[in-house]
């Protein structure tokens, strides 16, 4: 299945899950998925409104732990009570960084709260039942909102902290959002329309214009071109953003709508406050998009083996796209490794700073490339030995199938076999 996002009211997390909702996804398939997170302090709202005669699904997450306060925050959204039942809308979803202020109007005293950062985050995804595919997307949302908040503020990623409370409704959102779609079989997501509004957004240190920072900085991350709303207000979350950056690209050619479907944002507009995603067939895809990659290289004659091996498996734990050595001489004869790390944009800095730290390297050369890239996606199937992951990958006319090796090597090792055993008892 391709779909189509179209943006006119901007998009959130919880748009985009209300629209793929409307579009098939049964709701206590989502609710049982996000059950396995094993946090609590939440409820989920599920219901269909109508926005100026529109028939839409609104999902939402409603904080049992902080239902009766009201947050500003820096970077992401204010809160308005008179437009949202549960005391949560940050115009389209409630979403907390790092900063949290209460308002006084409000409140005469001030709150204490746990604070989460990324690493933490990585361990509530990670250690559920969730399958891989989901796994890895969520955290890959989360990965562009910790890094927007890290650049703005010139902190490390690791140094970024979530409000413990936003970072709930967050991972819902992100995790919510990679359910739908492994749900659906989602091969490929375009987008087209991507409206923002205009304005201001009322923070924590004055007023700033809208996209709020941190949203701004993961479209810049994207190919999409932005159209000015006739709305004022705040329409793409960073979460929205980072959706767009994580998931999609932009339609390139002529397609046939199939079924539609609407998410609700939570305000009115002078418009339909929804999000359209359109389920479609292309007819014509000759213009593949090609994407962006950073290739980093350094070149070491006085590191040992050991040290690289460490290296290696650090550097794929913060997001490298892969690590490789090549055997070179060096000036005076020296045997030596060209160290190469391969990453995207947003990991270039983080990978350089990795280099310097754990290898002998002075310097980094950086390049920049564009690449062909193969469709993927990902199918849980039934086999004698328990669920294994299916990975699907596509080009124009090409399809191509293989089994996560990690998924093989646990099933080999559990039962005394060989990989190819396994791969073949599964064919």
């Amino acid at each position: 299945m391709d779909l189509l996002l179209e943006c006119y009211s901007g998009i959130s997390g919880n748009m985009f899950i209300g629209a793929l909702l409307d579009l098939g996804v049964p709701f206590e398939y989502l609710k049982n998925e996000i059950d396995k997170l094993n946090i609590h302090g939440y409820e989920l709202v599920y219901k269909k409104v109508d926005k100026l005669g529109i028939d839409s699904t609104y999902f939402n997450v409603k904080l049992l732990e902080d239902e009766h306060h009201t947050h500003e925050h820096c970077h992401n959204h204010e809160h308005n009570d008179d437009l949202n039942e549960d005391k949560h809308d940050h115009g389209d979803e409630h979403e907390h960084s790092h900063h949290h202020e209460h308002d006084q109007d409000n409140h005469g005293h001030h709150h204490s709260h746990v604070h989460r950062n990324l690493n933490d985050i990585k361990t509530i995804i990670n250690g559920s039942d969730l399958s891989n595919y989901v796994k890895e997307n969520s955290l890959k949302i989360f990965e562009y909102i910790a890094w927007a908040e890290s650049k703005i503020h010139g902190k490390s990623i690791d140094e970024v902290h979530f409000h413990e409370v936003g970072a709930i409704d967050s991972i819902i959102d992100a995790v919510g959002a990679s359910v739908c779609l492994e749900y659906l079989k989602v091969n490929t997501i375009y987008a087209s329309n991507i409206y923002k509004g205009h304005g201001f957004v009322n923070c924590a240190h004055g007023l700033f214009p809208v996209p709020a920072p941190a949203t701004l900085e993961i479209l810049n991350e994207t190919p999409f071109e932005l159209k000015q709303s006739v709305v004022e207000s705040e329409l793409i979350t960073p979460t929205g953003a980072a959706i767009l950056a994580t998931f999609a690209k932009p339609l390139m050619s002529s397609y046939k709508s199939i079924k539609t479907s609407y998410g609700a944002g939570t305000k009115d507009f002078e418009i339909p406050n929804v999000l359209r995603i359109s389920e479609i067939e292309l007819k014509e895809n000759k213009n593949k998009k090609t994407n962006e990659i950073f290739l980093l290289e350094t070149n070491l004659d006085d590191i040992s083996g050991e040290d690289l091996g460490f290296f290696m498996k650090l550097c794929m734990n913060e997001g490298a796209l892969d690590v490789f050595y090549t055997p070179i001489y060096m000036k005076k004869n020296r045997p030596a490794y060209k160290l190469s790390v391969i990453a995207k944009r947003t990991n270039v800095k983080s990978m350089a700073k990795l280099i310097f730290k754990h290898t002998t390297s002075i310097g980094v050369r950086i390049s920049k490339y564009r690449r062909f890239e193969m469709d993927r996606s990902f199918e849980d199937i039934d086999t004698k030995y328990g669920k294994v992951t299916k990975k699907i990958l596509k080009y124009e006319d090409i399809e191509k199938e293989s089994y996560e090796y990690e998924d093989l090597k646990k099933i080999a090792t559990e039962n005394n076999i060989s990989i190819e055993e396994v791969r073949s008892n599964l064919k």
